[in-house]
Formats: C-alpha cells, sequence, structure tokens
C-alpha cells in the first residue's frame, strides 16, 4: 500500500512540478527572493508528504533552539537523503543548503534546490569551492541561514566521517551562531530499504546555538572536531531511546 501511494506522489510530483518549477524560475527573474520563497515552501511541503506517505515517526528534543528571528548556519550529520527535508520540517523560517555539485544533475531534486538558489560545491576545484563558500558568508550576512553537512558526503554507518574545517568558515566569518543537529532513523525510512518508503522511528536533536567568537583560541583553531563532538554526544544520547 505505501509503495503505491509512494508511486501515485511520485507521479504527480511529476506532472505538476515541472510546470510549478518553470513558473518559479520565471518569477526569479523579477523577483529572485519570491522565487526562493516558492521553492522552499515547495520543498518542505515535498518533505512532508514523504514523510507521512512513509508513516515515519518524529521525536524531538531542543526544538526550542532554533533560532525564529535570526539567521545562522545549521550543521548536521548527514546519512539519508531525506536529512534535507527533516531539517526544513523543523526550520521557523527559509533556510537553504549547501551541497555537492553532483545535486545538480539529479532530476527534479537538484532542479528544485536550484530554484531555491541553493549553493554547490565543486570539490575537483578548490579555487570554485572557495568562491561557494565565500558567496554563502556574504549571503548569511545579508541575513540568510544556511545548512551544511560537514562530513561532505552520507556515512554508510553509526560511525561521523570527520567534519571539514573549512566548512566551518560559514558561521566564523560571518559571524552568525551555530545550530547544532543530530539527525537518526532517516536512513531507515529510505535507503535500507532498498529505496522504498518504511515507517520508523526518525530521531532529530537540536543542541544550543554555538558561538565560535566566545570560544577559546584552541577551540576556534578546531572548530570543526568541536562541534562535532557535541553532535556525536546528541546522536549517542538519540541511541539510548
Amino acid at each position: 500500500m505505501r509503495r503505491l501511494l509512494f508511486f501515485i506522489f511520485i507521479s504527480i510530483y511529476y506532472l505538476l512540478g515541472l510546470p510549478l518549477l518553470l513558473i518559479t524560475y520565471i518569477i526569479g527573474t523579477v523577483n529572485m527572493p519570491l522565487r526562493r520563497t516558492i521553492a522552499y515552501h515547495y520543498n518542505r511541503m515535498t518533505g512532508w508528504i514523504i514523510f507521512t506517505v512513509a508513516g515515519a515517526k518524529f521525536i524531538t528534543k531542543g526544538l526550542e533552539n532554533i533560532p525564529k528571528d535570526s539567521n545562522a548556519v545549521f550543521v548536521s550529520n548527514h546519512k539519508s537523503m531525506l536529512d534535507i527535508p527533516a531539517i526544513m520540517r523543523f526550520s521557523k523560517r527559509p533556510i537553504n543548503f549547501i551541497g555537492k555539485k553532483s545535486i545538480m544533475k539529479w532530476p527534479f531534486i537538484g532542479w528544485w534546490m536550484a530554484a531555491m538558489d541553493g549553493l554547490f560545491l565543486d570539490r575537483t576545484s578548490p579555487r570554485q569551492g572557495l568562491k561557494t563558500i565565500l558567496t554563502a558568508i556574504e549571503r548569511i550576512k545579508d541575513g540568510e541561514s544556511f545548512a551544511i553537512f560537514p562530513e561532505g558526503t552520507r556515512s554508510q554507518s553509526e560511525e561521523f566521517l570527520p567534519f571539514k574545517q573549512g566548512s566551518l568558515k560559514l558561521a566564523s566569518k560571518s559571524g552568525a551562531v551555530i545550530v547544532p543537529i543530530a539527525i537518526r532513523g532517516t536512513v531507515d525510512v529510505f535507503e535500507n530499504n532498498g529505496l522504498n518508503l518504511k515507517p520508523a522511528t526518525v530521531y532529530f536533536s537540536v543542541g544550543e546555538p554555538i558561538d565560535l567568537s566566545t570560544l577559546s583560541k584552541e577551540d576556534q583553531q578546531k572548530s570543526a572536531s568541536y562541534v562535532s563532538e557535541i553532535i556525536q554526544k546528541m546522536y549517542v544520547d538519540s541511541l539510548s531511546n
């Protein structure tokens, strides 16, 4: 039954999504903020539907730590394609993402992320990668919020991959606080089932915002490890549930 519902949803998603996507891009030629907003809410709605069809149950902790009126850099571990809609599900204002350049090749998913004006890192070109980070920093200074997965790719085990120090420049150079997020269970909803949706419990924990400027010089220099340790502790704590 869930497979049938997912097939129906995907069919409608493709049939209605393409015309709306084209309209969204046209709107963007005269009003980019409105284009970002429309794409954000469409992607958020898509995530809600996917989790609902899957029958996923969310157990949350610390949602009060998500800023309502200020920009921030959301930093999360990464195990599933559904981590992005999970973050959007609980964000209290539009949020954008920085992802791998290869995502742009994904039909619809990449197109809608581009419609949100998301940024894509080209890891084969350090110069282009730096340019992307600098662009994100300026946009955060202008009031936008971004989410990033510092592991760089999805971890295939319970162990975290090392957080990349360069990704934390988004916060240190923009002055925005870091909102640490630990997500567990999204992979059980999708990837662990041969890319079929299945009921599972998703644990979504949000830690207290971190102002890197208040850390000691030593912790600032290894801020990626510092933040990773906080998120890993949140993740481990969710294992006891």
